[in-house]
């Protein structure tokens, strides 16, 4: 990676070139030149068969003349070009023209080609501008996803939490998806561990490439050792042909390794040799294999006494661990439960609910949320199948595992009034959010009364610019 421009590094194996060129003698010599120089090139030598290349295969950038087959004139070029910017936006177009076609060249920047080159085209300059052409749009393809990211507040993916442990999180994995390092993903289950992994994978340089999982307390050490190296044809009874192992399917991706913590030693000390060494042997093979491939592995174990107890490599912990990302449990993510029940109602569109009572909320906020998130969502899928259509869920709607109020009464560091004040005051602030101020509109939401609602918002010291943007 760049030092100096972090995410602008081409890596030239993935940037497919689509060549656009009559004179097949010059399309060959730049075909080959491109392909000496990394990029894989598609050659074509007139325009509707370079239309079906660009609504089939997606070129990252197309590299054309303007004067193509069948007409031989320049709009038959212009029309082409034109397509391929409606259908493929980020596809960088450059335009190889002659001396007498320079101006409607310089047209054609005008009219969204990326840059020109003048024939007889320079392999040097051909060179520099592929180059710069991709840079600018890795940059523009990351300011979408950055754009998206801004415009979905209180989410990252679909990752969901205002709470200032989630925004935390939401740093470290926006931090994680820039560097390609390996990470390790911490937290008690049902916290969103695998989600945090492919939002790391969809926010990173390698979105394009597979993201592979494997977990590695579902298969016995044999398979799993297999599952992740593949193997040679004859290498044991039933291997018939080579089989590859995920670190080689997930070459130019990310490989995520669920319940990492429970890897048997041996399989731990192949892992520490493929991340080392950045290769891998199949079973049965003494071939090395270069493998490209990220790792993020997670688990709900305490990976320090693992270390500390010996049953988990040091050395392989600190090479999986060069970054770590912590989730906080739900139980210490209060003011998110809302937000999450709100949003888990809301995806079962056959169940036609107004909302979850005051009273409702109130059972959900005292509840201990041993499952974490997996849990709150199995409840709230229960609701959604049971209670009544179009009536408010009310807490007798609510089947938890154990009695919030002995659980509350148990466990609740602060005062339960407290802790429902506080949480009132949320649910005030995003009905007012979501109704843009209207006190009418938010004061039905909440069930409320409209002078009862400004009794609140004065009780609670509700500020206009904390729920208008």
């Amino acid at each position: 990676m760049d030092p100096q421009t972090g995410y602008l590094d081409i890596d030239r194996s993935r940037a497919h070139v689509l060549l656009v060129e009559d004179d097949r003698s010059l399309a060959g010599l730049l075909g080959s030149f491109l392909q000496e120089q990394g990029y894989p090139v598609t050659c074509t030598y007139d325009a509707p068969e370079a239309l079906a290349q660009i609504m089939g295969r997606s070129p990252d950038v197309i590299l054309m003349d303007l004067a193509l087959p069948p007409s031989n004139c320049v709009e038959e070029g212009l029309r082409l070009m034109e397509q391929s910017l409606r259908h493929l936006p980020h596809t960088k177009v450059i335009v190889m023209t002659g001396e007498g076609t320079l101006e409607t060249a310089l047209s054609c920047v005008r009219r969204g080609a990326e840059d020109y080159l003048v024939k007889p085209v320079n392999p040097t300059v051909l060179a520099v501008v592929l180059e710069r052409a991709l840079k600018r749009q890795k940059v523009e393809k990351l300011a979408a996803v950055l754009k998206a990211e801004k415009i979905s507040q209180g989410c990252l993916g679909r990752i969901v939490g205002k709470s200032f442990g989630m925004q935390r999180v939401f740093e470290e994995i926006r931090s994680a998806a820039q560097r390609d390092v390996n990470v390790l993903i911490l937290g008690e289950s049902g916290t969103g561990k695998g989600l945090v992994a492919r939002t790391i994978h969809d926010l990173s340089p390698r979105r394009s490439g597979p993201f592979v999982k494997v977990n590695c307390t579902a298969l016995s050490e044999g398979v799993l050792e297999n599952e992740l190296f593949g193997h040679e044809k004859g290498s044991f009874t039933g291997a018939f042909r080579d089989s590859i192992g995920q670190f080689e399917f997930a070459k130019g991706g990310t490989l995520f390794l669920d319940e990492i913590g429970e890897l048997p030693p041996y399989i731990q000390a192949k892992l520490l040799h493929a991340v080392e060494d950045k290769e891998i042997k199949r079973i049965g093979s003494n071939r090395p294999i270069r493998v490209d491939t990220r790792i993020l592995a997670a688990t709900n174990i305490d990976m320090s006494a693992q270390v500390k107890e010996k049953r988990f490599r040091t050395d392989l912990y600190y090479r999986l661990s060069t970054m770590k990302i912590v989730l906080p449990p739900l139980r210490k993510r209060d003011e998110d439960i809302v937000l999450l029940a709100d949003l888990f109602l809301k995806e079962h569109k056959e169940a036609k609910y107004p909302g979850f009572s005051m009273e409702a909320y109130e059972k959900l906020l005292q509840y201990d949320w041993p499952g974490n998130v997996r849990e709150l969502w199995s409840v709230i899928y229960r609701v959604a199948l049971k209670a009544p259509a179009g009536s408010w869920i009310e807490p007798h709607h609510l089947e938890l595992d154990s009695d919030p109020e002995e659980l509350a009464r148990d466990t609740l560091p602060a005062s339960l009034e407290e802790k429902i004040r506080t949480y009132e005051r949320a649910l005030i602030l995003a009905a007012l959010s979501r109704h843009k101020g209207n006190v009418s509109k938010a004061s039905k939401e909440l069930r409320l009364t409209r002078s009862g609602l400004h009794k609140k918002i004065i009780r609670f010291k509700i500020r206009k610019e904390e729920y208008l943007p």
